[in-house]
């Protein structure tokens, strides 16, 4: 028991630690460079400011008239 308890305080807690922090860093960073490709003034210093990002995965394409394809 004692073991697991120093595994646990001393390696497993301080890597969480490192992870989520890394993390946070990661989307921050990740963030503020969709800010500034689109322009908009300033930087969001929370991740709880920052919009919800949306990608598309391909432009809009013309209009069809239900047609799924050939055939």
């Amino acid at each position: 028991m004692a073991v697991s308890l120093a595994t646990a305080l001393g390696g497993e807690l301080p890597l969480a630690c490192f992870f989520l922090w890394l993390a946070r860093r990661v989307m921050l960073r990740t963030v503020e460079a969709f800010h500034r490709a689109n322009g908009a003034p300033g930087t969001p210093t929370r991740l709880r400011d920052a919009p919800v990002l949306f990608a598309a995965t391909r432009p809009p394409g013309p209009a069809t008239d239900g047609d799924t394809g050939p055939g």
